[in-house]
């Protein structure tokens, strides 16, 4: 069933009031490239025509914006930029954490939002927004509820709220979430002055938080798929090495002759450099 007039004006002078409630500015965000750094605009992270998007269904917007809040929670794996993308501050489009299942604040919130335009949610209902929380800066997507005139936050890391919207309290009065530093949607960016230092902003007090809140538990040894494969040769050279010293001293007969201090001597270095390959990562 469509939407009654009443709720079709409502709508229409909600988005009047909420499109010019802040100051509009030109905000960027410095991402990394192979050929080079570029200051890309913020709304470039909305790219909800991906086919490979799911589409969330609903009855109203509000069950919408649950429904993806929820898909976000279930499907993506929190993992900080520094282990995901061995970087301190990555922001990822929506279809790179689509793929790697993985991410920290922005990348989940920057995934939702696209979820939710993409399942047709008005854009001006929905804003991702950066600022303050209890434990540091923080990224996440808000929401607008309509029939309680308020918005809400769908943060799918940070204390995820997975009730009903309408019973979720407005995000200017929950003690979690500090002053904003900046937000944007598919046509506007909003600001108070901050643009410039934004990045470095984002990134200090980013990093603390995650020092704080991190969903990834720190095991004492803690190894990529690259640094084990070197582990593992290593490890197969040194005991090829410490087999053929113990074999020249325990079988009679067997000599290496001339060869066998290099052999102890090769033994002892291989030996001592994967003890200290493995001690960086404890």
């Amino acid at each position: 069933m469509g939407k009654g007039i009443f709720i079709r004006l409502k709508e229409f002078v909600k988005k009047r009031e909420y499109e010019n409630k802040y100051p509009k500015r030109n905000l960027s965000y410095r991402r990394i490239e192979k050929d080079g750094n570029y200051e890309i605009d913020l709304r470039n992270f909305i790219q909800e025509k991906d086919w490979k998007l799911p589409i969330i269904n609903g009855k109203t917007d509000d069950e919408i914006a649950l429904k993806g809040l929820l898909w976000v929670i279930k499907k993506i794996k929190y993992r900080t930029d520094m282990l995901e993308y061995r970087t301190n501050e990555f922001w990822a489009y929506a279809y790179q954490t689509l793929y790697h299942k993985k991410g920290d604040c922005e990348d989940g919130a920057i995934l939702l939002h696209n979820l939710l335009l993409k399942s047709g949610i008005p854009y001006w209902k929905l804003r991702l927004t950066c600022g303050d929380t209890s434990v540091g800066g923080h990224a996440y997507l808000v929401y607008y509820v309509l029939s309680e005139d308020k918005w809400v936050a769908l943060d799918w890391c940070f204390y995820p709220n997975i009730g009903p919207v309408k019973d979720m309290p407005d995000y200017k009065d929950n003690k979690l979430y500090g002053s904003v530093w900046f937000s944007w949607n598919q046509k506007h960016c909003y600001s108070g002055g901050l643009n410039s230092k934004a990045k470095e902003i984002v990134s200090i007090k980013k990093l603390k938080r995650e020092e704080k809140m991190t969903k990834q538990k720190s095991p004492k040894f803690s190894i990529d798929k690259v640094g084990l494969i070197k582990v593992v040769k290593g490890a197969g050279i040194a005991g090829a090495g410490a087999i053929l010293v113990y074999l020249a001293e325990a079988i009679p007969g067997l000599d290496f002759g001339e060869a066998t201090p290099i052999v102890v001597g090769i033994s002892a270095i291989v030996i001592n450099f994967v003890r200290k390959f493995i001690m960086k990562y404890e």
